[in-house]
């Protein structure tokens, strides 16, 4: 509801509502990357001063764009915390395919869990500092998530799980 009214606020004509549709479709692989920050737990900030995370959200005045319409006011539910889960599922299906798939040993399974996580970490960096930054000067200084935090969260969230799973089956088989 939300996105449709700031769409018809903004009063378009057919030229204004295809170049809103093709501005919200070039958005959206930003938008994806903040879900997944949001997911991982450090989220993603609107602006300087906002943050929006599953600790909290901070809005105060965002842009005119119908996709920053869905930005929740308030934290989600407790069922909107299930989203922190994915993270984990990510790194317990990870923990058990490189356990499947590494030859036998402990410390060579934990090295290999290690080795897939860490590039992961990176590429949740790298797509967060592509997914955000300096949208102008002031308050649009800062866009998206921070890359360090999201790479940290990659590795706590992600990486942890995976580890723990690999190890556990390991000595489990062994």
């Amino acid at each position: 509801g939300r996105i449709s009214a700031v769409a018809e606020a903004l009063h378009p004509d057919p030229i204004g509502t295809g170049l809103l549709a093709m501005a919200g479709a070039a958005f959206a692989p930003n938008l994806a990357v903040w879900a997944a920050a949001f997911a991982l737990g450090p989220g993603f900030a609107v602006g300087a001063g906002t943050s929006v995370a599953p600790g909290g959200v901070d809005l105060g005045i965002v842009p005119a764009l119908p996709a920053l319409g869905a930005l929740p006011a308030s934290v989600p539910g407790p069922l909107a915390w299930l989203v922190l889960a994915g993270p984990v599922l990510v790194g317990v299906l990870t923990g058990v395919t490189v356990h499947r798939r590494s030859p036998a040993g402990l410390v060579v399974a934990v090295r290999n869990t290690v080795v897939a996580v860490v590039p992961a970490a990176a590429a949740m960096a790298a797509l967060a500092m592509l997914a955000g930054g300096s949208v102008g000067t002031g308050r649009l200084a800062v866009v998206g998530p921070a890359p360090w935090q999201t790479a940290l969260s990659t590795v706590v969230a992600v990486g942890v799980p995976a580890v723990v799973v690999t190890a556990i089956l390991r000595r489990r088989t062994a």
